[in-house]
């Protein structure tokens, strides 16, 4: 499932690698199927194994940066620490599939809703702030925050559609369907010089972590 939105201005082609294009009209967004959707629901049952056995694991995760040094050293610990990981990975799974699978689980754990927390637990997030500029991140950690920030908007315009997504099985026809109904909110969240080539499952690992970051932020506001 490929969805594809071209904005006026430079164009970036995030997950296709290819180069700048020049400014073009913004057609209407296409769906195209997955490569592995098997791969991908195996690696989100392994995401839920780390949050339901190995907590600290996950909130470890989440308080670590996307496409940050430190998040590629736990991702390479995490299969043997855990045993939740058996598959090391292979076609059909996306860069972000791991860290995805993980946080939708915790998210899940931990919340019932945007902003509704189920107890008491909730896991420390990243704090951006400790981010260099955008011109001085190295390339992979730039996308995985322009994904980030992307799906931030997201979560904050259309929360309730942001966490239907969650109910649906990856890398499935539902799931393409609740990614096509938040395509409003991506067209309002998008920068007007940015192209994004996305796979809805790429959309939906961002936003379980937008999702969680959002919740931890309204939680803070209205817990004493």
């Amino acid at each position: 499932m490929v969805l594809v939105l071209n904005m006026m201005g430079l164009a970036l082609a995030l997950l296709s690698g290819q180069p700048a294009k020049p400014p073009v009209a913004a057609p209407a967004p296409e769906i195209a199927e997955p490569i592995d959707p098997i791969a991908l629901a195996r690696w989100y049952r392994s995401g839920q194994c780390v949050a339901r056995d190995h907590r600290r694991t996950g909130a470890q995760v989440l308080a670590s940066l996307p496409e940050s040094e430190s998040f590629f050293m736990l991702a390479l610990r995490i299969p043997s620490a855990t045993g939740c990981f058996p598959d090391v990975g292979g076609p059909g799974l996306h860069g972000n599939a791991m860290r995805g699978a993980i946080v939708e689980a915790m998210l899940l754990l931990d919340f019932r809703g945007i902003g509704l927390a189920r107890g008491a637990r909730t896991a420390p997030v990243a704090d951006l702030a400790s981010l260099p500029p955008p011109d001085q991140q190295a390339g992979p950690q730039r996308v995985g925050m322009a994904y980030l920030r992307l799906a931030e908007c997201m979560v904050e315009l259309a929360p309730e559609g942001s966490f239907a997504v969650f109910a649906t099985p990856v890398a499935s026809p539902a799931e393409t369907a609740a990614i096509q109904g938040l395509v409003p909110a991506i067209e309002q969240c998008l920068p007007p010089d940015l192209q994004l080539t996305l796979r809805p499952p790429v959309i939906r690992s961002y936003l379980a972590e937008a999702a969680y970051r959002v919740s931890v932020r309204r939680l803070a506001v209205t817990r004493p």
